[in-house]
């Protein structure tokens, strides 16, 4: 886990590591979020799922911009992003073997409890959402919450 992710939050790391990936990628990365009170699995899930969107793009989608924003609407955290690549066909992808970096996206996204949607379409980039439910435990961290603090 990265040590940014427990020491400054989930925005804090995103935007460490978006800056990282912006000094060695052509990639501009657009990041908007609202304050939300995350668990740690939900901070740890969501912030790899990120990377993995991230990595994808830059490594697949041949996109100039990737657009990812966190909110929080009624009792549902919203994950969702949005590139201008070429897109891809879901069936061709799941089909062969390198449909595993989806199949990682779902399965985190299963992990706490959430639901991933997706669109993709050859020539008009990919779009996904990430849905949450609210924790109802009383262990949640902000995501500018320092341990201890």
């Amino acid at each position: 886990m990265p040590t940014s992710l427990t020491r400054k939050g989930f925005a804090a790391a995103l935007g460490e590591f978006i800056e990282y990936c912006s000094k060695s990628n052509p990639l501009k990365i657009n990041f908007k979020f609202t304050e939300i009170q995350l668990t740690q699995p939900q901070a740890i899930n969501l912030y790899r799922i990120t990377q993995e969107i991230i990595h994808n793009t830059i490594k697949h989608a041949e996109a100039s911009e990737l657009f990812i924003e966190l909110r929080q609407e009624k009792d549902k955290i919203i994950l969702a992003t949005r590139d201008n690549g070429k897109g891809f066909n879901y069936d061709e992808k799941s089909s062969e073997a390198k449909g595993l970096g989806l199949q990682n996206l779902l399965r985190r996204t299963e992990i706490i409890g959430g639901k991933m949607f997706f669109e993709s379409q050859k020539g008009k980039g990919t779009t996904y959402i990430f849905e949450i439910p609210i924790a109802k435990d009383e262990h949640r961290n902000s995501n500018t919450d320092r341990p201890g603090g």
